[in-house]
């Protein structure tokens, strides 16, 4: 007779709303890195390249699964790369002359690699560390995380949560669902993962709500 087990199927969440014990269960029988938190985060940088630009800011805010807030911080640092201001595209350069960041990140005393043991702190401080990195097209700064400070990214699961990804699931598969009325943001982290929770609560209300099946 032969060992195998009989096909067991795997369990997935009910649509019917659950309490919030029901859901730390199922993080925890099913999640292989289980979390109290999420750390959302966003970087400012000179450019999209992670092998030749800069990153200026760090942000993180961290919140429960509910999505409410924890603890945000976010640092200043002086440019991760040296890089000359004619390599940077002068849109780039405009927007962070109109928003000060730049004259910050040259006055600024701390390193990239700094930023990074105090980032790491601040995550496992709140309970966030082997959460999914959470953001706004968070590849993007997960790339640069894995070029200039990977050390970083050893308290955070490879997982990513992504509200562009979500964004764009429900513009194509749901259209007839009204898009999130997103402010325009002043490119600074702490103001854009405002903005990027806001948007990832709305399109879960959506969901929960029942919207996507109208």
């Amino acid at each position: 007779m032969s060992d195998r087990k009989p096909y067991e199927k795997p369990a997935v969440m009910s649509s019917v709303p659950l309490t919030q014990l029901e859901k730390e269960k199922f993080m925890k029988d099913h999640c292989s890195d289980p979390h109290e938190n999420l750390c959302w985060l966003d970087l400012e940088t000179t450019g999209t390249d992670p092998l030749k630009d800069a990153i200026l800011e760090l942000g993180i805010t961290i919140t429960t699964s509910n999505l409410d807030p924890v603890a945000s911080f976010s640092w200043v640092m002086r440019p991760s790369r040296n890089i000359r201001i004619t390599e940077i595209d002068p849109f780039v350069w405009k927007m962070h002359q109109d928003n000060n960041l730049w004259n910050e990140s040259l006055s600024s005393d701390m390193k990239l690699d700094e930023v990074a043991v105090a980032a790491a702190k601040f995550i496992e401080h709140h309970k966030a560390k082997g959460s999914p990195l959470c953001g706004s097209t968070i590849s993007f700064d997960r790339n640069f995380l894995k070029v200039q400070v990977p050390e970083l990214l050893q308290v955070l699961h490879y997982r990513n949560i992504d509200v562009s990804t979500l964004k764009n699931v429900m513009a194509t598969h749901f259209p007839k669902v009204a898009p999130f009325d997103k402010p325009k943001g002043n490119h600074r982290v702490l103001d854009d993962l405002k903005l990027s929770i806001a948007e990832h609560k709305y399109y879960l209300q959506l969901i929960e709500d029942g919207e996507c099946r109208r």
